[in-house]
């Protein structure tokens, strides 16, 4: 079976491993708003690595350019929460809540750091993956720009 990768040659695969897999790290560097009670999809500012050309910083997303299952994981600070909030990351899949991690903010007030991992059937040719955050502190909430700890990053797991 043979595949188009964006941006690289024609590969073979079946069973082998694709050369150069599909791998990304997106990360922000100014911070983004969260209004409360509002799933905010979160914005990216610029791809650490992009090895096949598959985000789209333009619309904030992955749009894998091969079909198989891909372990993508998220990670984002929201900062000055009070005591007892909650604070939600959501990975969606298709303009569509795929994942939820829920957290309640605990023993006193600050900021919060939140991560989701997800194994995701992608299709490779019209499927993609977003990553929004949610709070319930009552007013506006910021997302941080630190590379640690705010980015959204995957690889192709298997190839189908």
């Amino acid at each position: 079976m043979t595949t188009s990768i964006k941006g690289n040659a024609t590969s073979t695969f079946g069973g082998q491993v694709v050369i150069p897999s599909p791998a990304f790290k997106l990360k922000k560097t100014s911070q983004q708003t969260v209004s409360n009670n509002t799933s905010t999809k979160i914005t990216w500012d610029t791809a650490v690595f992009d090895l096949t050309s598959d985000t789209d910083l333009t619309n904030n997303r992955f749009t894998p350019s091969v079909e198989g299952y891909y372990q993508v994981n998220g990670l984002v600070r929201i900062v000055s929460l009070g005591d007892g909030d909650q604070t939600y990351l959501l990975l969606y899949k298709n303009g569509s809540e795929h994942k939820r991690l829920v957290q309640v903010k605990q023993g006193g007030s600050g900021s919060t750091n939140l991560g989701n991992s997800a194994l995701v059937y992608m299709n490779g040719t019209t499927d993609y993956l977003e990553l929004y955050a949610r709070h319930d502190y009552g007013s506006d909430r910021q997302i941080a720009e630190d590379e640690e700890q705010v980015s959204f990053e995957g690889f192709l797991a298997r190839a189908v």
